[in-house]
């Protein structure tokens, strides 16, 4: 479907959906999802829909192509979106057009959570979010947003690639997700209104988390105040004062021009962003062979060109936010991973022990 077209159908029907729902919170539920139970087969992908155009790019899709939908919350230029382009693009290309993959990004599906959540129940075929929210639905996702824990991107890849990612990612399968690879979104960085150098700087400080719990209380051990907050709000709380800032990785700073309403930018790099590109158990169990494989196929390398695409943008977003008027400057790591110490005291006995031991061992 023409992406334009499909923006326009997803508003419509957002509308219609949420004005039935009522006000939803997004990204500020903290209900964990129960185990999966029984076959959801019913309410997964829209197979055997007739596909209204061929694909912009890739194989031409068959007639009987099954339909995923896939959302992020990135924006149409975010490293999210542009990942998943060009997964839609290989996807259908190696499924000889069996499916028909369609892009939601701007969050037009949901917020992280929502989309998680549709995930697992199968209203939503398929979501790219952060792992933000998904300690909450395993608690072996939670090593993941400790602090200053990779030195690298290649450090976090190693990890995140190998026996041990992968056993994380296994843990969603009971709640009815198939989890199928770790993209990313980059080290996160903290947005302010005055330049924040040391972490005594945060005391009293009110800044903007997702909603997780070692991301609010490693900042609550800095001394700062943190609250979680639907990422659709993030904008208009700064601008009025509600929250002092907050903290993402730079291209989320950048394409939501994040630095027009906090112009400083503390180059912290305190938690590196893992993504988990995720879709619907049952639904993916029950797809042809072929497809499965040409789904894990495109993902594993729509993966890797998302990963460094996403590093080359962090070489170009600073100078360009600069020349934009923003004000960023460095700060001493080793420091502010001494302040984040305590963190790691406060979790250690909900940490597996021997994923940090991987990661330390590196």
């Amino acid at each position: 479907m023409n992406r334009k077209m499909r923006t326009t159908a997803v508003l419509l029907i957002s509308s219609m959906v949420f004005s039935l729902a009522g006000c939803s919170n997004g990204g500020t539920k903290d209900t964990p999802l129960q185990e999966k139970t029984g076959n959801q087969s019913d309410t997964t992908a829209q197979s055997g829909t007739t596909a209204l155009s061929a694909p912009e790019q890739g194989a031409e899709r068959s007639s009987e192509a099954v339909v995923l939908r896939v959302g992020c919350t990135g924006a149409e230029d975010s490293n999210y979106a542009k990942g998943l382009y060009h997964f839609e693009e290989l996807a259908e290309t190696y499924s000889n057009g069996k499916v028909d993959i369609q892009v939601f990004p701007s969050g037009q599906l949901g917020d992280e959570r929502d989309m998680v959540e549709g995930v697992a129940m199968g209203s939503i075929e398929m979501c790219l979010t952060s792992t933000g929210p998904l300690p909450s639905i395993s608690e072996d996702f939670m090593i993941l947003d400790l602090p200053f824990l990779f030195e690298s991107r290649d450090k976090a890849t190693i990890f995140l690639d190998g026996q041990y990612g992968r056993q994380i990612l296994d843990t969603l399968e009971p709640k009815g997700i198939h989890a199928l690879g770790f993209w990313e979104n980059g080290f996160r960085n903290i947005t302010s209104n005055f330049e924040i150098v040391h972490p005594e700087d945060l005391k009293g400080f009110k800044i903007r988390t997702m909603e997780n719990e070692v991301h609010m209380k490693t900042f609550e051990l800095l001394g700062a105040n943190p609250s979680p907050m639907a990422w659709s709000e993030v904008y208009s709380a700064l601008q009025q004062k509600v929250m002092d800032g907050h903290e993402n990785a730079l291209v989320n700073i950048a394409n939501y021009k994040i630095y027009e309403v906090n112009n400083h930018i503390a180059m912290t790099g305190h938690f590196y962003s893992a993504a988990v590109l995720m879709i619907n158990q049952d639904l993916f169990v029950g797809l042809d062979a072929d497809i499965q494989e040409a789904i894990i196929k495109a993902e594993k390398e729509s993966r890797e060109w998302e990963r460094d695409y996403s590093a080359g943008l962090d070489e170009t977003l600073r100078a360009e936010m600069e020349n934009e008027g923003a004000l960023i400057n460095d700060v001493d790591k080793t420091e502010w991973q001494k302040a984040c110490a305590p963190t790691y005291d406060y979790f250690k006995d909900r940490i597996n022990q021997e994923y940090l031991n991987s990661i330390i061992g590196q």
